[in-house]
């Protein structure tokens, strides 16, 4: 491989516990059961995050770098992008 690229791959999980929850439900009125309307509820419970990245950073010009990396998630786990890219430029003096 060329050294002036290198190309890394990550997997990163995440455990949180008794974190707060938020889900959608209904309820009846109790003068007419057959009416239903929505709401949301308020729950802890644990949360188990799992993403990836991949990502190559290229000499481009003496000492400078251009990196791109992608994080994408790898489960349906709270509330999060499903793919965030990132494009940066280093230059060194």
């Amino acid at each position: 491989m060329d050294k002036r690229l290198s190309v890394a791959a990550e997997l990163i999980g995440r455990h949180s516990a008794d974190s707060p929850r938020l889900a959608s439900k209904t309820f009846s009125v109790p003068s007419a059961p057959s009416v239903t309307f929505p709401d949301i509820s308020f729950s802890t419970g644990s949360l188990n995050l799992l993403s990836g990245a991949v990502g190559m950073k290229a000499n481009i010009a003496g000492t400078a770098l251009i990196t791109f990396n992608l994080h994408f998630k790898l489960n349906d786990s709270g509330v999060r992008a499903r793919v965030t890219p990132l494009i940066g430029l280093e230059y060194g003096f």
